[in-house]
């Protein structure tokens, strides 16, 4: 497919710096979450190949906000902030409310939901890429894109870990009520 028109490519441009945008504030935010995340599980160290990733894409995409003369816009839409505010939730909850396992699952489940609106926006930015003609940024968001499935995979490694504990807690907790009982 090609740009027809000035006007067209004008317009490309527009939609790739606003999933530009939508990347900056994505990673940038997943990085705040990090250090909060891993803190409240209580693995120090064990996301560190997603928060290397992370720091390295947003210098990425803060150099080709430069190559495009342009900053990143402070409104970053309405799916980006409900998968942050539901993971901001699942760190204030009461560790009383649900299983540490459980809690520690939804953490790694709403860091992963981050990642794959990160994937979508990639998706789009890359075809706005091709679509200008801009080879080189389309193969930084092609990198980016591999980078971020391979830290989805961990994410779910670690979030199937994570589960099948809870399940395991659960399990044990409903042999030590059955034991009570029936000894009772």
């Amino acid at each position: 497919m090609e740009v027809s028109s000035a006007m067209d490519l004008k317009l490309l441009r527009r939609c790739l710096l606003e999933e530009l945008g939508r990347l900056h504030h994505s990673t940038l935010s997943v990085g705040e979450l990090l250090p909060d995340i891993e803190r409240a599980i209580g693995w120090q160290g064990m996301l560190d190949p997603v928060a290397q990733c992370e720091a390295r894409q947003l210098e990425t995409f803060r150099r080709m906000f430069k190559r495009f003369e342009s900053v990143p816009a402070e409104n970053f839409g309405p799916a980006l902030a409900g998968l942050l505010a539901e993971v901001r939730e699942d760190l204030s909850r009461q560790s009383n409310v649900y299983p540490p396992a459980a809690v520690d699952f939804r953490l790694l489940a709403g860091l992963a939901k981050l990642l794959h609106y990160k994937i979508a926006v990639l998706r789009s930015a890359i075809l706005a890429a091709r679509l200008i003609g801009t080879r080189e940024i389309e193969e930084e968001f092609e990198r980016c894109l591999g980078e971020e499935s391979e830290n989805i995979g961990l994410l779910i490694d670690l979030a199937g870990n994570t589960l099948h504990l809870c399940c395991a807690d659960s399990s044990d907790e409903i042999a030590r009520a059955m034991t009570h009982t029936h000894a009772g």
